[in-house]
């Protein structure tokens, strides 16, 4: 049986356009709930998630993606573009 409870409640937060957000806070907090909906991976059953008063929804995915990055904790990150990432993979992968 799969129990469904609400993800967020008053959760009426406003950031500030071109300012870095960290969301940071105790295990199970909702950190990750928050991100899956801001990625689009949720979508919201009741309210509303709006960027310059837009619902998020009417945003298409792909240019939705291009403005948000998400950085967890204990990654390694390379100051690389997406398109070098298949390149440096592809290098540790080769065959010696």
């Amino acid at each position: 049986m799969m129990i469904i409870r609400e993800s967020l409640t008053r959760f009426p937060w406003k950031f500030q356009q071109k300012k870095k957000v960290a969301i940071v806070g105790d295990g199970k907090s909702g950190k990750s709930t928050i991100a899956h909906f801001l990625l689009r991976f949720y979508e919201a059953k009741q309210g509303t998630i709006e960027v310059i008063n837009i619902p998020i929804n009417y945003i298409s995915k792909e240019s939705w993606s291009k403005k948000l990055a998400l950085c967890f904790k204990n990654s390694t990150y390379f100051p690389i573009q997406v398109d070098q990432t298949f390149f440096l993979v592809g290098t540790f992968l080769k065959p010696n």
